[in-house]
């Protein structure tokens, strides 16, 4: 919803609330009733629409809350609620460094400790032979076509601002040319895991990776990115 505009500002936020507070209810309660949020849809039990299976954890399982925005009232509530953070495969260093510092100071100021494993960070990452052949690649498959239709996509709504590293960041200059510098992982088994260690020293400890999955347009080379992250890249980092 953040991504396309479809809701905005607080009420937005203020959706993301209702679902942290419906979600936790649910899993403590032996049953919920009439419970609604904006833009919510008709129950039908004879389609099986609506409830909820509850699951065997106890009291829940992990839950994790994702963000896009720098500083927004979800990250707070996911942080005094225990459950994780889960940042964006297209925000910047800056703003996933920003987010990690507002997930701590809302946990800390609730009497909870947050550590590493409260954080998952995705990004967009491509291994191939050479960090030549790698960025060519993106260029022209399924990953770099993903960055560039969110970028068109979100250019039509909200705009790209979501996207920048800051406000000095020039809308123009926010293309496929920025996310392959500064943000999406393209490159050869040393270079991966070079800039996965600059990326953690720059914006915090982050105890999960999590690789963004595309469609396979090309599937010999993404079962070889895959091969090549497995046993050249994983081990390292």
């Amino acid at each position: 919803t953040e991504g396309v505009g479809y809701v905005a500002g607080d009420r937005d936020n203020g959706m993301k609330l209702d679902f942290i507070d419906v979600r936790r209810a649910y899993f403590h309660a032996q049953a919920i009733r009439n419970v609604y949020v904006e833009l919510s849809q008709e129950i039908d039990l004879e389609m099986g629409l609506g409830p909820l299976h509850k699951p065997l954890q106890q009291p829940h399982p992990p839950i994790s809350v994702p963000s896009i925005s720098r500083e927004s009232k979800g990250i707070q509530k996911a942080a005094e609620s225990g459950f994780s953070l889960f940042s964006h495969h297209m925000i910047s260093s800056e703003v996933l460094a920003d987010q990690w510092r507002c997930y701590r100071q809302a946990a800390s100021q609730a009497g909870r400790k947050s550590g590493p494993v409260d954080w998952r960070v995705s990004r967009n990452i491509y291994v191939a032979e050479t960090t030549e052949d790698a960025r060519r690649q993106v260029r022209s498959n399924s990953m770099g076509k993903c960055i560039e239709y969110i970028l068109e996509l979100t250019r039509r709504g909200p705009g790209v601002g979501m996207w920048k590293r800051n406000d000095e960041h020039a809308d123009e200059a926010c293309n496929l040319d920025y996310f392959l510098d500064e943000v999406i992982i393209a490159g050869d088994p040393d270079h991966v895991v070079s800039r996965i260690h600059a990326l953690r020293e720059e914006v915090g400890d982050f105890g999960t990776l999590v690789l963004v999955a595309h469609d396979w347009d090309d599937r010999d080379r993404w079962l070889r990115s895959l091969e090549l992250f497995s046993r050249d890249v994983a081990p390292r980092i």
